[in-house]
């Protein structure tokens, strides 16, 4: 797609300020439509000291046929690049990445009839690649370098075309893709692409809930749930990610789950790996009938893999309810990786592992949505 083609433009903040280091992405509101065509979607920058400010907004400027045009945001990757795809509330129309690096914009017109997807289920923008599927057929995947989008590779799934509809992607690295199947949490598939004239894929299906990978990609957390949902496992195990490649049937190690049928009404809500892969870290939250982000029991547990040992570390008071706004987005560390975002509909906070403390970063409203490195 040619520049003088795009329907959309992005126009940046001028500020003299803005901080050279990490900070996180931030959606103001939920509403990323241009239903008025005068308030168009914005996102600010947030500090690790709680500064914020406007850091760009997309402006509409195209003449789709598009009735309801919707930004779908894509979480950031490489600290670099946020990609989102102009769409009509459920057919994506085009795709469009921005180097945050270089304030550069960069569009994609997907060569499909469409792209069916809510929120960012079916497009996922990784280090070098970004991929998608097209709805008229979801057992082959594409992706496009972000260098060069002529360099395209197709990706074809083992599977007959109705198992194959409703897989989610997402990147490990610049060379490896996971797709997980949207409505069933024990198959997965690993792509590798380092030899991108024959992508190699690995499917393997447990009967276990599959959950995140480790850091350096080698270990990925599973759950076992008997006659429970799958956020009250009775056991917690680590399972090499090596079994996706071999062909000898791997067991994870099991443990015993604190978070089973016997913790009531508190529910596990995320999962996400320390960066140095020595804990996972647990957010468990109290589901009450009333529909208010106060007055909810929300504890965090981190599982030491040395020491095989669940720990409660934090009741956080005030009791809050702190959600997770996207499946596959790597939690938001900070670079010594001893702070975490946590966040609600109308704050941000970080909460800081070595002394256990929680610090509202802001509470002007918004959707931390992942760390971008400003120049």
């Amino acid at each position: 797609m040619g520049e003088n083609s795009y329907s959309i433009k992005i126009s940046w903040t001028v500020n003299a300020n803005l901080p050279s280091e990490e900070v996180a992405l931030v959606i103001p509101g939920g509403d990323l439509g241009f239903s008025d065509w005068t308030d168009p979607p914005m996102f600010d920058y947030l500090t690790w000291s709680g500064s914020r400010e406007r850091l760009f907004k997309i402006e509409y400027i195209g003449n789709l046929e598009l009735e309801f045009p919707t930004i779908l945001h894509i979480s950031p990757a490489a600290n670099r690049y946020f990609a989102f795809a102009l769409s009509d509330s459920i057919y994506v129309a085009e795709i469009y990445w921005i180097d945050i690096q270089t304030r550069n914009l960069f569009g994609f017109d997907p060569p499909c009839q469409s792209i069916t997807t809510v929120g960012e289920d079916s497009l996922a923008i990784g280090p070098e690649w970004l991929a998608y599927v097209c709805d008229e057929d979801q057992t082959t995947w594409h992706a496009f370098s972000l260098a060069d989008p002529s360099i395209t590779i197709s990706i074809h799934l083992p599977f007959e075309e109705e198992f194959s509809k409703g897989f989610e992607p997402f990147w490990l690295d610049s060379e490896t893709l996971v797709l997980d199947r949207l409505r069933s949490s024990d198959t997965r598939c690993i792509v590798d692409i380092s030899d991108v004239s024959e992508p190699i894929v690995s499917c393997e299906t447990f009967d276990l809930t599959l959950g995140r990978f480790s850091t350096d990609r080698n270990r990925m957390e599973v759950r076992v749930s008997y006659d429970t949902t799958d956020a009250k496992p009775e056991e917690i195990g680590v399972l090499n990610a090596a079994c996706f490649s071999t062909p000898i049937r791997c067991t994870p190690d099991f443990f015993f789950s604190p978070f089973g049928p016997g913790q009531g009404s508190l529910f596990l809500q995320d999962t996400t790996w320390l960066p140095d892969g020595t804990w996972i870290l647990y957010l468990q939250f109290e589901e009450m009938t009333v529909n208010t982000v106060f007055d909810r029991d929300t504890r965090l547990w981190i599982f030491d893999l040395q020491q095989e040992s669940f720990y409660q570390i934090a009741d956080l008071e005030p009791p809050l309810l702190f959600n997770h706004y996207s499946d596959h987005s790597d939690a938001i560390w900070s670079a010594d990786g001893n702070r975490v975002l946590l966040q609600n509909a109308l704050s941000i906070y970080a909460f800081d592992l070595t002394d256990g403390t929680l610090l509202m970063l802001n509470d002007d409203g918004g959707i931390a949505i992942g760390i971008v490195d400003l120049p």
